[in-house]
């Protein structure tokens, strides 16, 4: 009963439009909470000195989790004597691992594990005695609840029902999963606009230390398919008034940058749309249906004109998601709100890509050319 009065609470919400004063955008409605971060202290050390193999071994549990995800602290480490840490789920097998010859960081976040038991294990070739290794944090995984801006009737379709056309755009977008500041873990969506740049909203990637544990999903389709997982290098640019980050990774070489129109002008009433998304972390879906523009100029997060409102179907999770025009894929605007409590329509919300673009040249002249070589 709960988890239904939340969502009919959100779906039946309406957004604010022109006039109403900017926007407030909280992150547990725009944005699907998966999971929420624990303090810890475990020590992975003293190592005896001499020992080599399996130096350390250390159980993390967190009775009824769905799954796991480890953050490490790295201390001191030896100068030149190669470890690796690995960590195992409770069926033994390795999820995931982390070598000493990778670039050093001081602090590290593992993928996720499934299940509420992780075994952590420290191997060793040599003496590594002198290394210090903590378990700081753990995210524990639990059921999601998923707010809801749909207007009625839902007619979100699944990618993989889509022509090849569909298909394609959609290889360039993915899910992301992150760890936020206020130690809750989300999902979000984000897309390719060059071949070393991501964009999603800055009210998903806000700082450094969420970039830092951002993990990007390519192809993650269906339930069954494991999704091509990267990691992201930098948080280049970001904006809390046009609410857009750029990341810097490095993209699958098959998957090329979406289309986007520059402008405003681009923008009309009633213009059919299409969103590529994944609300709520599910699998990659579309909105086609009754996907239209409705209100051309709507106020942002800031004081200024910067949105306009749409009819596509979304759920949160859906936030970064690529907002383009039926007729050629191209990029007009970047999702970034459902329906907004107090307004009397519900509508969705965009930020007007050329708004962005401009914002990005201004500040990046480089990244902009990055993103419309030739421009």
């Amino acid at each position: 009963m709960r988890m239904l009065a939340l969502v009919l609470a959100s779906a039946l919400a309406a957004p604010v439009i022109a006039g109403a004063g900017p926007l407030r955008i909280a992150r547990e409605k725009s944005e699907t909470v998966t999971g929420k971060t624990e303090a810890r202290s475990t020590k992975l050390y003293p190592i005896e000195p001499g020992a080599i193999g399996v130096v350390f071994r250390q159980p993390v549990v967190a009775n009824g989790a769905v799954k796991l995800q480890l953050h490490f602290r790295i201390g001191r480490r030896p100068a030149t004597a190669p470890w690796a840490l690995v960590v195992r789920d409770r069926t033994g097998a390795a999820a995931w691992s982390l070598a000493s010859l990778e670039p050093p960081e001081d602090d590290v976040w593992s993928e996720e594990v499934g299940g509420d038991t992780a075994d952590v294990e420290l191997v060793a070739v040599a003496d590594v005695s002198d290394l210090q290794i903590e378990i700081d944090k753990v995210v524990v995984f639990h059921e999601v609840i998923k707010p809801q801006a749909i207007t009625p009737p839902d007619e979100r379709k699944p990618i993989l029902s889509q022509s090849a056309q569909m298909k394609t755009w959609g290889r360039s977008v993915v899910r992301l999963r992150f760890v936020g500041d206020d130690g809750l873990s989300y999902t979000c969506t984000g897309f390719v606009v060059s071949r070393e740049l991501l964009m999603t909203n800055h009210h998903c990637i806000q700082s450094r230390a969420e970039m830092k544990s951002a993990q990007a999903d390519f192809d993650y389709d269906a339930e069954r398919v494991r999704p091509t997982t990267v990691r992201f290098r930098e948080l280049v640019l970001n904006d809390q008034a046009l609410d857009y980050a750029l990341l810097r990774f490095k993209a699958p070489t098959d998957r090329p940058p979406l289309a986007i129109k520059a402008g405003t002008a681009v923008v009309a009433q009633d213009q059919g749309l299409l969103v590529i998304e994944h609300p709520g972390g599910e699998t990659k879906q579309v909105s086609i249906a009754g996907c239209k523009t409705d209100h051309v100029d709507l106020q942002g997060v800031g004081d200024a004109m910067t949105d306009f409102g749409h009819l596509c179907d979304t759920l949160g999770g859906s936030s970064g998601s690529p907002v383009a025009d039926i007729n050629d894929g191209a990029v007009i605007g970047l999702h970034h709100l459902g329906f907004n409590d107090g307004s009397p329509m519900p509508v969705n919300q965009a930020v007007k890509i050329g708004l962005i673009l401009d914002d990005i040249k201004k500040k990046l002249p480089a990244v902009y050319t990055e993103i419309r070589p030739g421009s």
